[in-house]
């Protein structure tokens, strides 16, 4: 078989995945139709590969911002987002903090992966995880949330309740 000098048989294009983008320090901002701040992410290192456009993070904050509710924080070890499917898979101790509100305590979500959807307003892992709110703690071995319907779902969840102290 005659070979084109590029790797593959004559006439084919090798593709090859190399970065055409190495940025250190990396900060970005989403805008919503409103102008106002959507989501933010900062990275110690982000690559970028142009032939599945794919974005690779290192030592990752992704902060959401929604206007009926606190900030949400995902830190991670490790990141990649794939443009064209909408969708960010962290990597390395994920850790998920909303902040409290008057009305609700702290809550903190820890598992090894986590994929989100931000346009969809999913989040999902196979993986364990255990959620804390406030002085309560679920485990369970799965679980996808939708933002947008403030629904979640766990496999074999097992709650930890902390009744609230009664006073005289």
């Amino acid at each position: 078989m005659a070979s084109g000098g590029r790797g593959g048989a004559w006439g084919e294009k090798t593709v090859r995945h190399i970065p055409d983008l190495i940025m250190f320090h990396f900060s970005a901002l989403q805008l919503g139709e409103n102008g106002q701040i959507r989501y933010t992410l900062d990275a110690s290192k982000m690559v970028h590969y142009p032939d599945d456009d794919t974005s690779h993070f290192e030592t990752v904050l992704f902060t959401s911002y929604e206007s009926n509710g606190p900030p949400v924080d995902v830190r991670s070890e490790r990141a990649v987002r794939s443009e064209p499917r909408d969708e960010v898979v962290f990597t390395g101790h994920v850790v998920v903090t909303r902040q409290p509100t008057p009305e609700e305590p702290r809550t903190v979500m820890t598992t090894s992966i986590l994929t989100a959807y931000p346009q969809r307003g999913i989040e999902k892992t196979d993986q364990p995880v255990v959620v804390t709110h406030g002085q309560d703690r679920l485990l369970a071995n799965s679980m996808i949330v939708d933002n947008k319907t403030k629904v979640a779902h766990f496999t074999h969840a097992k709650l930890l309740y902390h009744s609230a102290p009664r006073h005289p």
